[in-house]
């Protein structure tokens, strides 16, 4: 497991974008696996929304629009977050224009890498992981509830859909977390935030879509 571990780390590590906190290394010491990364300082979008509630459509998309940058280098690689959240994502000061905020996401693999300690597949015990959950639940997709042996990136679409809402509403699309919670569509988002433009809505709206559409 400590080797899974380390060639886990090395994969996400691979990882070079703006917008992306990276892993550093790893090793283990004593019966103690660690991995680095570098230290943010700034504020985590989940402050900002406890300070500000909602936040206005065209500050919402930009921020998106970074997070959808990072996600897109990611999946390049094949690397999948799976724990995308307010709590992930900081801000920090555009080193060219301090008053505007540039995103870093954190934790980018980390749930993947938390896998690697799980029994090796070719081990008898392998079975206890089978239809285990990672993530955050709610933020997390349909197929991460139904325990989905294999999450791609609609995953991460799933749960940037779930944080543009939440920036734009003020609530989540799905008060409950569970499964049944997506037996139906979450509702309107224009219904909760008016003024929000029907086109970006419609785009937030396919975002949580179940991943056969």
């Amino acid at each position: 497991n400590a080797d899974r571990f380390r060639r886990e780390i090395q994969m996400a590590a691979q990882l070079h974008h703006p917008a992306i906190v990276p892993l550093l290394t790893a090793g283990s010491t004593a019966d103690l696996l660690w991995y680095v990364m570098p230290l943010v300082e700034g504020e985590s979008l989940r402050g900002l929304l406890r300070r500000q509630g909602t936040l206005p459509e065209e500050d919402a998309k930009e921020l998106a629009l970074q997070m959808g940058q990072a996600l897109l280098a990611a999946h390049n690689k094949g690397i999948v977050h799976r724990d995308l959240k307010p709590e992930n994502v900081m801000l920090v000061p555009d080193p060219v224009n301090p008053d505007d905020k540039r995103i870093k996401v954190l934790d980018f693999g980390i749930a993947k890498v938390a896998t690697s300690l799980a029994p090796d597949p070719e081990s008898p015990d392998f079975e206890t992981q089978v239809g285990t959950t990672m993530g955050t639940p709610k933020y997390m997709a349909p197929e991460q509830y139904g325990g989905a042996a294999k999450v791609d990136g609609k995953a991460d679409v799933f749960a940037l859909g779930v944080m543009l809402y939440e920036m734009l509403a003020g609530i989540p699309p799905f008060p409950k977390t569970s499964l049944m919670a997506f037996a139906k569509p979450p509702r309107p988002l224009r219904e909760v935030a008016p003024t929000v433009t029907p086109k970006l809505a419609d785009y937030i709206h396919l975002m949580l879509s179940p991943k056969s559409e």
